[in-house]
This record gives structure tokens, C-alpha cells and sequence, in this order.
């Protein structure tokens, strides 16, 4: 089974749902990497979520339902779902509802 490795990114954003949001600073958060196995050519959105719980990057009661996961190139976006959909502002990664809330970078596959 491929295994692929992610630096989790904590991403600091200021602004709001009505004017938009900006990528302010970002951090390396918990453990330097995240290690997903998956089957396919990529992790599907829900081995991304159980890795990210595993290594206690989410909350333990948080369900898969109240995140989305979409990709950003090779990187991989994580965002509150229950947040409206807005447009991005600045140099903010342009997916998802409201403001992004960790970011995956790819460091291996």
C-alpha cells in the first residue's frame, strides 16, 4: 500500500465572512509529518480525516460531516463545512467555506 506524507499547516487568518479572509502567518503544528496509507493514487477524503484524527490534529467528537477536504494542487485544504461558502480574498488558498482551518503539504508519495 502507497503511503503519502503531509506537513501539517495550522493557517493564522484574519478577516471575516462578509469581506473575505487573508492568510496572515502559518504554522507547523503537532507532529512534523502525517503518514496516510491509502490503496488508490491519492488518500480519499476519509483516510485523510481518520489520519489527521489519529495523530490528534482534530477534535476526538468532530465528525466527518462538519469538515471538508478538498484538494489544492498537491496540497490538500481542510475546512469547518458549516461555515457559508465565500470567495477567497488575497493570497487566502481560493476553496472551501469560510476560513481554512489546517492546510497538508506534500512531502512524499
Amino acid at each position: 500500500m502507497p503511503v503519502s506524507t503531509y506537513r501539517v499547516v495550522t493557517l493564522d487568518v484574519w478577516g471575516n465572512a462578509r469581506d473575505g479572509y487573508d492568510v496572515n502567518n502559518w504554522h507547523r503544528s503537532g507532529a512534523p509529518e502525517l503518514k496516510i496509507r491509502h490503496k488508490g493514487d491519492v488518500p480519499t477524503d476519509r483516510q485523510v480525516f481518520n489520519a489527521l484524527k489519529r495523530d490528534g490534529h482534530l477534535k476526538p467528537g468532530l465528525r466527518f460531516k462538519s469538515i471538508e477536504i478538498e484538494d489544492y494542487d498537491q496540497d490538500i485544504g481542510i475546512n469547518d463545512a458549516r461555515q457559508p461558502r465565500i470567495p477567497a480574498k488575497g493570497d487566502a488558498p481560493a476553496w472551501g467555506h469560510g476560513k481554512p482551518e489546517l492546510l497538508l503539504e506534500l512531502v512524499t508519495e
